[in-house]
């Protein structure tokens, strides 16, 4: 299956958008535009591989933005599209964006 190409001009015109927000230090309205985008993928979204790049952009935003728990929602997503698993920008944001672990009690 593939999304109409109108739709898909649409989707990467707001990403880069996004990205250029991005750039700015504008993150909220970033997410904005990502969030756009993201509507406009098909019901099963997971199963898209725009969704992937779509989410990893929403939770590096979030994490740029400091809102590290918003940022792991949105990477446990990418993780779960096609080819998140095996992309390491994705374990990178995702493993910066966990809590750290407590060493109290671990003779450290």
């Amino acid at each position: 299956m593939k999304i109409a190409n109108e739709i898909y001009s649409k989707i990467k015109e707001l990403c880069s958008s996004g990205d250029n927000l991005v750039i700015r230090s504008q993150y909220d309205d970033a997410i904005s535009e990502y969030l756009k985008a993201l509507s406009l993928v098909p019901d099963d979204k997971m199963e898209w591989e725009a969704s992937t790049w779509i989410y990893t952009a929403l939770g590096d935003t979030c994490f740029l933005k400091h809102d590290f728990e918003k940022a792991a929602h949105y990477l446990y997503d990418a993780l779960n599209c096609p080819n998140g698993m095996c992309n390491p920008f994705i374990s990178l944001r995702l493993g910066g964006s966990q809590p750290p672990a407590t060493l109290k009690g671990r003779g450290l």
